[in-house]
């Protein structure tokens, strides 16, 4: 077995998400691709850990860098390839799909339906989200 490590381990660098024409890696469709292609892989490479008598759990952990690595996918997003794979691998869907990379596409389009709204319409959504989450 491997000693304990952290997803940020060893990164070093600033995050550098940008994969092609978008400023945003959610609406970048080649980050989106890449993320898809590591959390695919790290799927992948789990099955075979997982034969080895390594829990999920730890082969998402230790294998999500490599990877990540293996797609040109920056390591910034290594916490998103591993929440991805968990919820691939635990059978987590979400309203309206049965795959919970789906939720990414969702989060695209919603951005993109958001930013068409008149800026006051805009604030009123965010304040009224803020007021509905609890992030404490």
């Amino acid at each position: 077995m491997t000693a304990h490590r952290t997803f940020d381990t060893g990164i070093g660098h600033d995050c550098t998400v940008k994969a092609g024409s978008s400023p945003f890696w959610l609406t970048d469709r080649q980050a989106l691709a890449r993320v898809r292609a590591a959390v695919s892989g790290l799927l992948e490479q789990s099955v075979v850990a997982v034969q080895d008598d390594v829990t999920v759990t730890e082969s998402l952990e230790w294998l999500a860098r490599n990877t990540c690595a293996d797609v040109d996918l920056d390591p910034c997003l290594i916490p998103l390839v591993q929440a991805l794979a968990a919820m691939a691998a635990a059978g987590i869907a979400h309203t309206g799909s049965a795959d919970p990379l789906g939720l990414l596409d969702d989060a695209r389009a919603g951005l993109t339906a958001f930013e068409r709204r008149p800026e006051s319409a805009q604030v009123k959504l965010l304040d009224r989200s803020i007021a509905e989450s609890d992030f404490g």
